[in-house]
């Protein structure tokens, strides 16, 4: 059986994708929530003493940062198994209706254990049933920026929508929406200069949007832009394309 023990420090709002084969993957310690899956399924809410042991295993990891700062997690990885027998908790729990100390295997009535998020279980004869609750929900994967700009009808000529000058410690780029005029294409590109035209191949392209008819893009996941960096949109011609874009400065 092998056994690993691995330190990631995921980017803020960046997907990271190791190649590793193994049946469980333990996650020990994370200093924020993220998002892991295997294989190609969409990343899903996991914390520190959490597990993943899909049916089958896995042969590569995904992990996903949700957050506008850095994730640094500690990672369990075998093709056997992980078993942690202590009882132990990262939170304040307040056990009510026991005065006095007493030994779980003890205790025959269900007694009520409350955490600090308020949530509910359920205690009795020694098992612990563990709450049910879409935890996930309360820190959604997409989010709208605080910054953002519109333009219309952009033309050959590039649009700063990011200053480089302003990008002093890295950008999130969250939301994009877009469209193409019938038989136009337009570019959004990321680099320290603009670029020379819409399909400049010396610089870094985001998206693209092209069509023989008018229409619509939309796209939610977050992008990391590296401090310095600028964000440029141009057409093939006048009335290429319009945008409206959302990010964050971090």
């Amino acid at each position: 059986m092998s056994y690993q023990v691995r330190d990631y420090t995921l980017p803020p709002g960046q997907t990271v994708t190791i190649q590793i084969v193994g049946n469980e993957c333990a996650v020990y310690e994370a200093t924020k929530d993220f998002r892991l899956s295997h294989g190609h399924l969409d990343p899903e809410y996991i914390n520190g003493g959490m597990t993943l042991a899909p049916k089958g295993g896995f042969t590569q990891l995904v992990m996903l940062n949700p957050h506008d700062e850095p994730v640094t997690v500690k990672l369990g990885i075998t093709d056997g198994q992980i078993r942690d027998n202590r009882l132990s908790t990262s939170a304040p729990v307040q056990v009510s209706e026991i005065q006095t100390p007493v030994e779980i295997s003890k205790i025959n009535d269900p007694v009520k254990i409350v955490d600090e998020a308020g949530y509910l279980s359920s205690l009795s004869n020694g098992f612990y049933e563990v709450p049910h609750y879409e935890a996930w929900a309360k820190v959604p994967k997409h989010k709208i920026g605080t910054s953002f700009m519109y333009v219309q009808g952009v033309g050959s000529s590039p649009v700063t929508l990011i200053d480089p000058d302003a990008n002093n410690s890295g950008v999130i780029v969250r939301t994009v929406v877009a469209n193409n005029a019938a038989g136009n294409g337009a570019s959004i590109f990321a680099g320290t200069s603009a670029p020379a035209s819409w399909v400049d191949p010396t610089k870094r392209q985001l998206y693209n949007f092209y069509s023989s008819y008018t229409q619509c893009y939309n796209y939610c996941d977050p992008i990391h832009l590296p401090a310095g960096d600028g964000l440029y949109f141009l057409g093939n011609q006048g009335g290429s394309g319009s945008l409206s874009i959302t990010w964050d400065y971090l």
